[in-house]
């Protein structure tokens, strides 16, 4: 699915401001329709940065559809334009779209880097680091900034036990187990460095979105120094029980969550009807773990 289908949630409700009157969030840039405006939000000397790197860029589409509503929703919310329903008001909101972006590795792990940008009156920009941490958490966690409105209330709220972590984030999950496992002292520790990230875990990927795009490639080299040591943060996969219990599928196939590249190099050499059966069966295997976890009170 493309990157321009996934926001029909929003009210495209006319602003006071005609749509070639919107300016840019970098100084001293004219002001032009929003496709012109897009083009020209390339931060100089970021390409020739990725290049050094030997990343590549990744498109104007590089945020998965699972991960394409949570960024935007965090744009609204910092930038004070919530969806309908949250706000007190109503302002136009355009799709978010991406520039400067690429892929690559750190520390031989797979990363994202993007600035979406997101017109709500003007232009706004945050900055997006993904790092895939080599395996994998069968239940997604959210955590955003409690300075903000919520943009995930639909989810049980959770409480780490941390009180001045619990007060500068909300934790959002299905299983407080999981959370509470993978939000080790240490990660909290680093996530509380700011108090304008939102991060979404699940699956193999560490996500964190920030108020601030990127500007030049000293901006990024500091915020993937950052979200990079978080991800090493996290406990060793072999301790925490909700991320690294392997599963034995049909044929001798084994899932171990704690070792993924082996998982899909394994799926790879197998014909497709037959990779297509051992997700279904994994999907319906962790469906009944999931089940089986004994869930904990409401706080």
């Amino acid at each position: 699915m493309g990157l321009f289908g996934h926001h029909s949630r929003d009210d495209p409700v006319p602003s006071r401001q005609a749509p070639g009157q919107s300016s840019s969030q970098f100084p001293g840039q004219p002001a032009h329709e929003p496709a012109q405006q897009h083009s020209r939000l390339m931060v100089p000397g970021l390409a020739e940065y990725a290049a050094s790197q030997g990343w590549h860029p990744a498109g104007e589409a590089p945020i998965n559809s699972e991960a394409l509503d949570f960024v935007h929703d965090a744009a609204r919310t910092m930038y004070g334009a919530p969806r309908p329903g949250i706000a007190t008001y109503r302002v136009r909101v355009t799709e978010t779209v991406y520039r400067d972006s690429y892929r690559g590795q750190v520390d031989g792990h797979d990363l994202l880097v993007a600035n979406g940008w997101t017109s709500i009156v003007e232009l706004h920009a945050v900055s997006v680091c993904q790092i895939q941490l080599g395996w994998f958490l069968s239940e997604p966690v959210w955590i955003e900034p409690a300075r903000y409105i919520s943009i995930m209330a639909q989810f049980r709220q959770i409480e780490t036990g941390d009180p001045p972590f619990d007060r500068q984030f909300r934790v959002h999950t299905a299983h407080p187990q999981i959370a509470r496992q993978v939000l080790s002292p240490d990660v909290r520790g680093l996530m509380m460095a700011r108090d304008d990230w939102f991060f979404f875990l699940g699956g193999t990927d560490l996500l964190c979105v920030c108020r601030e795009g990127y500007r030049s490639p000293d901006d990024l080299r500091a915020r993937l120094a950052e979200v990079s040591g978080i991800a090493r943060a996290m406990p060793a996969p072999a301790t925490m029980s909700v991320a690294a219990q392997p599963i034995s599928l049909s044929g001798g196939v084994v899932f171990d969550p704690a070792h993924i590249a082996e998982w899909k190099a394994a799926l790879a050499a197998l014909p497709p009807a037959q990779q297509r059966q051992l997700k279904d069966e994994l999907r319906a295997r962790l469906a009944e773990r999931r089940a089986q976890r004994p869930d904990e009170p409401r706080r």
